[in-house]
C-alpha cells in the first residue's frame, strides 16, 4: 500500500489478495466516514496474464441521505 495526500494504491501479488486490501480499506474509511470514488478509481493488472480474464474487483457503495 502506498499512500499520498487523498491518494491510495493498492498492490498485491493475486486478485484474491487485492480483493480482501481494497475490502480493508473501505472498512477504516467507513470508520472515517469517507468513501472510494469508483469514478476516480481504476485497476490495472500486469504481468504475463495481463490480458487473462479474471473475477470482477468490487466496492461496497454506502450511500446515506
Amino acid at each position: 500500500m502506498i499512500l499520498y495526500a487523498d491518494d491510495i494504491i493498492l498492490i498485491s501479488s493475486s486478485v484474491t489478495m487485492l480483493q480482501n486490501l481494497l475490502s480493508e480499506c473501505e472498512k477504516e474509511l467507513t470508520y472515517l466516514d469517507m468513501l472510494i470514488n469508483s469514478k476516480k478509481s481504476c485497476c490495472l493488472r500486469v504481468g504475463p496474464r495481463c490480458d487473462v480474464h479474471c473475477v470482477n474487483i468490487a466496492i461496497h457503495v454506502m450511500v446515506t441521505c
